[in-house]
């Protein structure tokens, strides 16, 4: 996902995008959170099913054992069906979103000034 995302170039925006997950144990949840980062991120919609977007499996083959799983799968497959057509139709009807032209970015790490006296000031004595 990391070398799609970060090596091509064209606007993935209104694009839509779905994630599905097959695990042998654990792990399906934090796995399918990740992957939806790269959609959101990038001004994608985002399917979504009946449940988390994943099955399970321990050798070839037997997540299609799953039958939850499964039934989640057909859901996500209809529902991005759907998706797909209905932002198409309002592609049409209204047009695209218009996006900022700047994209603002936050700076998490900004050098903050103190004075000396509210530095030290506190019960703790602590700088933050």
């Amino acid at each position: 996902m990391q070398r799609l995302f970060y090596s091509t170039h064209f606007d993935k925006t209104m694009k839509v995008g779905a994630a599905f997950v097959c695990a042998r144990r654990s792990g399906a949840t934090s796995s399918f959170d990740v992957l939806n980062k790269f959609f959101t991120n990038c001004g994608m919609p985002v399917v979504s099913s009946q449940y988390w977007n994943n099955s399970h499996g321990w050798d070839a083959g037997e997540a299609a054992k799953d039958a939850e799983g499964m039934q989640t799968a057909r859901t996500l497959a209809r529902n991005a069906s759907f998706l797909i057509k209905a932002i198409n139709d309002a592609k049409e009807k209204y047009g695209p979103p218009q996006m900022p032209k700047d994209r603002v970015w936050t700076k998490f790490f900004q050098r903050l000034e103190f004075s000396h006296s509210s530095r030290h000031s506190g019960a703790s004595g602590s700088s933050c």
